[in-house]
């Protein structure tokens, strides 16, 4: 069972912004092939959506997924020569950085405590 099941209608809390978080600063020091941050990419983009939409069980999902790919958990196949995240996956992985971190809590109008 993820960590957001039976958490319907509950907002994204901090401990699972922290759990992204500390996900998402592991990938600066990833190698990988071109498909695989192809992949790294596209969870870039699930995880900032889920955050955009409030929606723990999607953030969840994302952060699972993204930690899956981890070189340190997953070996990709064949020879692709692996190098460290592209430009385009750095600057998305910032991007989705500040946006969990930025994140407003809606009820304080204050910071959620990361």
């Amino acid at each position: 069972m993820s960590r957001a099941e039976g958490r319907a209608l509950v907002p994204i809390d901090g401990e699972l912004r922290r759990e992204a978080l500390e996900v998402l600063a592991e990938i600066a020091s990833w190698e990988a092939g071109a498909t695989r941050w192809d992949e790294v990419a596209a969870l870039l983009d699930a995880m900032a959506e889920a955050e955009a939409a409030d929606d723990p069980e999607a953030l969840d999902a994302a952060t699972a997924e993204l930690e899956a790919l981890s070189p340190w958990r997953a070996k990709e196949a064949g020879t692709t020569p692996k190098t460290p995240p592209p430009d385009p996956v750095r600057e998305r992985l910032n991007e989705t950085k500040h946006q969990i971190t930025g994140r407003d809590d809606e009820a304080t109008g204050s910071k959620d405590p990361l």
